[in-house]
């Protein structure tokens, strides 16, 4: 019985080593995150939509999303080392898409109003980056590292 015990325990931990985090145990700043309320008369970074809310699954999905997006590029540091803005809205066929702008610092004085104001930033490398992701698709697109200057 004590030998059945171990075989079970051991199974159940090989069976979960090496599978991706599961939605409900990522772990999310919040205080690296600002929302950024979407303006009708933006035309960036979208288009014919209206703003929305998230709630907490939408972070863990959204994190989710991004750990993914991001394990692709060896261009990107680590995401606990950015800052985020989030600009969330309802497209035109009312799905939830959020647009996620990272900012691996803050030290111009242009970004004080970064919880405020959404930060645009040419060059600065992979230090500046953004992608869309669609909640209700669960997918992500547009990834765009900045470029050197």
């Amino acid at each position: 019985m004590k030998k059945i015990l171990i075989f079970l325990i051991f199974s159940i931990t090989l069976s979960s080593f090496g599978q991706s985090k599961s939605v409900e145990k990522i772990k999310i700043n919040k205080r690296k995150i600002a929302l950024i309320e979407y303006d009708k008369n933006w035309i960036f970074p979208f288009k014919n939509a209206e703003p929305a809310q998230l709630n907490d699954t939408d972070f863990k999905e959204i994190e989710r999303l991004l750990i993914e997006c991001t394990s692709k590029s060896n261009e990107l540091l680590p995401l606990k080392r950015y800052y985020r803005q989030y600009v969330v809205v309802r497209n035109e066929n009312g799905e939830k898409e959020v647009y996620v702008n990272f900012m691996c610092e803050l030290v111009s004085l242009d970004f004080a109003d970064w919880k405020k104001e959404l930060i645009d930033v040419a060059d600065g490398g992979n230090c500046y980056f953004n992608v869309k992701i669609n909640l209700s698709s669960k997918t992500y697109y547009n990834l765009m590292i900045n470029l050197q200057g």
